[in-house]
């Protein structure tokens, strides 16, 4: 399953996007630790503006892309089992191996050139369940997806394969530090799958994350497959705006027919002025596969704190984190409550403020809690009343096209890049473009980035990047790094084009920032360690980082051109809005505290029984809001199948974001400063995971990183 580098739940929607790091299992007998529509007319004027002549150093000379979208339901099935196939007979060779034959190369080198020839063709089939128009290529990707996950399970589960990793370490032989840093942390997940064990209780693992896995690909699946539509009249739709309305279809009796895909759902929260018809939205979008993965979420707690006691960790919170930068389950909530002690006063203040509107509404009082289909409405609010920050009016400033051509523009020149236009690569869809990465400097290719930007009916329904060919460079042979980046923006009419709030500009650039360590991670030897396989807790740090230039007034201005008079964004809006940024931080914050909470809640040393209510407990506590009776939150957090007890990783990696931010780039003068920006791809994205993340981060600001930044930018500084 390829498993997304997901966003948090943000402030003004509920899944923030993604990165999907795809194959974490895919080297698993090794000890694996890291690896997851325009019309014509308007994709031909975006790329007008993008398009340039391809060196023939670029993309046009080697075969640069193993990819293959274009596969039927035969050609998945029968490349399962080849793939099976081969797979079994590379860790049967690995198993054979004596004596002198247990060598740095034999036992890491050869493996690590089979996954680099194996990850593309894994990925071309397990990628298309979730961006495939043809519902039966999902369905058949789906059930690769298990039969694959289930092999590879089997495959981590070797001993004689772990034997053979322990008796090279117990050589003690001359390897570079890659080398030596995979070696080591094989060996380490090899005692996380139990292989130091009994049998009996290496049967009893194995057993265990077979069904984990399927239990985890089902949750999955129910999510991308949901197609709930509600029904509501103009009138019940009270507050949206015609250019939203338009986008809808009707009914036969002219209603207007609603999903809970992000388009929908959000402007509604954030907009609808008609209070049941926020509940209502709210009830639904809390209740998709209610029934089927609150079963399936409540056995995976069970399954992963059993695993975790027969390995010795006290909870699997423990176990999740040992591999990570905070090590182990205190070190987290040692965090997470100094943030939450940090931020309560401001967090108080901003929930008064969101009473007090929702009271002149309602007969409500200050004692009553928020409803939860309250909470978007009145956050935004505030944003307008307080802060005269009209995001309609703010989202005419941002058509698609011109985002993206300054996007791409501003990556260019902080970090010495060159993007070209290609119509040669494999795509899924007809609205798929693809782009080449070439190095500014030398011209040297890096890779390749799809983007597939508007929803569809089957496709993955929120935002995030999905690696998709390592970027490695062994024995002198390259693999070149390629990803894809999948997003739902709200696509064009026939009167208007694509327009972007300012909340997705950020989700683009946060995107973004997950390709560009994809494909700038080029001084890496090992799959393992390719592009964003860093420790999970960090792998969201670079990414957070590019969020804060869409906030600077100068960018603003070059991200801005409004769709009719092509005008950027004029300094009064720009000041409002970057002002708006301190809007409802103390809340927002919060409300990232409540997930993580309840994520270390399910999977502590004494999981609770019923997840649904721990939620609903822990939203009250934590920010004073008040969930649905009969909503199911639990049901739908897809990071519980990936983030699992990792959902602080969000936080965690906000915090040297912005100390990254604040020291390097903030400077004046620094903001695209392509020589600091040289620095921070060469110390941070080049290396990939092949060196630990507190290495890198200590390397790039010259100390030890620190929280300083990050209260700073939340306010929360004395």
């Amino acid at each position: 399953m390829l498993t997304a580098v997901l966003r948090p739940l943000s402030s003004s929607t509920f899944f923030r996007p993604a990165l999907i790091t795809p194959l974490r299992r895919f080297m698993s007998s090794l000890g694996r630790c890291g690896f997851i529509s325009l019309t014509v007319a308007l994709l031909a004027l975006l790329w007008a503006l993008l398009d340039r002549p391809v060196s023939p150093t670029a993309a046009s000379d080697a075969p640069l892309n193993k990819l293959n979208f274009n596969l039927t339901v035969d050609d998945i099935k029968s490349q399962t089992t080849e793939l099976i196939k081969e797979s079994k007979a590379m860790h049967d060779r690995l198993a054979s191996l004596k004596g002198s034959d247990i060598s740095v190369e034999n036992v890491l080198g050869v493996p690590n050139e089979f996954w680099v020839d194996f990850y593309p063709r894994y990925s071309s089939m397990e990628f298309l369940q979730n961006v495939s128009p043809d519902k039966d290529v999902r369905e058949a990707s789906s059930e690769a997806d298990q039969k694959l996950s289930e092999h590879l399970v089997e495959m981590s589960m070797r001993k004689d394969v772990f034997d053979v990793l322990v008796a090279l370490q117990e050589q003690h032989p001359e390897m570079d530090a890659e080398a030596e840093r995979l070696l080591d942390r094989s060996i380490k997940e090899g005692r996380r799958n139990g292989l130091h064990l009994d049998e009996a209780s290496r049967d009893e693992i194995e057993k265990m994350k077979k069904r984990m896995s399927e239990l985890s690909i089902k949750f999955s699946k129910n999510l991308g497959e949901e197609n709930t539509v509600l029904e509501f009249t103009k009138e019940e739709l009270d507050g949206m705006s015609d250019d939203f309305l338009e986008t809808l279809e009707k009914t036969d009796s002219g209603k207007y027919k609603v999903t809970l895909k992000y388009p929908h759902y959000v402007p509604i929260a954030k907009k609808c002025k008609n209070r049941d018809t926020r509940r209502k939205m709210d009830f639904a979008f809390n209740n998709r596969c209610a029934d089927d993965n609150t079963e399936i979420l409540t056995e995976l707690v069970k399954l992963r704190k059993d695993r975790a006691g027969i390995l010795g960790f006290p909870s699997h919170a423990d176990f999740a984190t040992e591999m990570k930068m905070a090590k182990n389950a205190p070190t987290v909530l040692d965090f997470l409550h100094g943030i939450e002690d940090k931020v309560k006063p401001r967090g108080e203040s901003d929930m008064k403020l969101l009473k007090e509107l929702r009271n002149e509404d309602t007969d409500s009082t200050l004692e009553t809690p928020l409803d939860s289909y309250d909470l978007s409405y009145y956050r935004n609010l505030v944003e307008e009343r307080n802060y005269s920050v009209d995001q309609l009016l703010i989202q005419e400033y941002f058509p698609f096209e011109h985002v993206l051509k300054t996007l791409l523009e501003l990556y260019e020149k902080i970090l010495g890049l060159k993007f070209t236009r290609v119509t040669d690569q494999p795509v899924w869809h007809e609205d798929v473009v693809c782009l080449a990465v070439n190095d500014a400097g030398d011209n040297h290719f890096l890779g390749y980035c799809y983007m597939d930007m508007f929803p569809r009916e089957g496709k993955y329904s929120h935002a995030a990047l999905f690696p998709l060919q390592p970027n490695v460079l062994y024995k002198g042979k390259r693999s070149y790094g390629v990803c894809s980046l999948v997003c739902n923006f709200t696509k064009s009419t026939p009167t208007k084009p694509s327009l972007l709030t300012h909340d997705e500009v950020v989700t683009f650039f946060h995107e973004f920032g997950h390709c560009m360590h994809h494909i700038c991670a080029e001084n890496v030897e090992f799959a393992e360690f390719a592009g964003t396989s860093v420790e999970q807790d960090f792998v969201e740090c670079p990414s957070q980082m590019l969020e804060n230039w869409c906030w600077e007034k100068d960018i603003l201005k070059k991200l801005s051109c409004h769709y009719k008079t092509h005008e950027p964004l004029p300094d009064d809006l720009i000041e409002k809005l970057i002002k708006s940024r301190d809007a409802n931080e103390g809340i927002n914050t919060q409300r990232q505290l409540v997930f993580d909470n309840f994520d270390q809640t399910i999977h502590g040393v004494n999981p609770p029984s019923d997840i649904t209510s721990t939620f609903n407990n822990i939203s009250l506590q934590t920010m004073g809001v008040k969930q649905q009776d009969g909503s199911h939150f639990p049901a739908t957090f897809g990071h519980m199948c990936g983030y699992d007890a990792k959902y602080y990783s969000y936080l965690w990696a906000e915090v040297f974001a912005d100390d990254l931010f604040l020291t390097k780039f903030k400077k004046p003068g620094n903001l695209l400063n392509p020589e600091t920006g040289m620095e921070y791809r060469k110390t941070i994205l080049s290396r990939g995971g092949s060196v630990d993340a507190s290495e890198m981060l200590k390397e790039f600001l010259g100390r030890e990183p620190n929280q300083e930044a990050f209260l700073e930018m939340k306010g929360l500084k004395a």
